[in-house]
């Protein structure tokens, strides 16, 4: 595949993404916590997807040093899996990081 087309491809794929989890995001306005909570780990998941093909195919650290597209990777795993846990258990969250008892 050329390398246009590639990159054509990328941003095609980078917009479905975005566009998917936009509308994810709008349409889960119902109360219950726990669709909201699914919502939420998918538009992660969604994230850190989006973050790999950004590093691996618009960046082009595929082939590069492969401790340097560990840490750009881990940004966009280790904070989008921060948000989802943040998501599935605030309660937890919000006690860890409370000062008072």
């Amino acid at each position: 595949m050329s390398d246009n087309k590639r990159l054509v491809m990328t941003w095609l794929s980078l917009l479905a993404l975005t566009s998917l989890s936009v509308f994810l995001a709008e349409t889960s306005s119902s109360n219950a916590l726990s669709t909201n909570t699914i919502t939420g780990v998918i538009v992660c998941f969604i994230i850190a997807l989006k973050g790999q093909l950004v590093i691996d195919q618009l960046v082009g650290l595929r082939l590069a040093n492969k401790s340097i597209r560990r840490v750009m990777l881990s940004y966009f795993y280790i904070l989008p899996l921060l948000i989802a846990l943040g998501l599935a258990f605030p309660n937890i969250i919000v006690s860890i990081t409370t000062l008072g008892p």
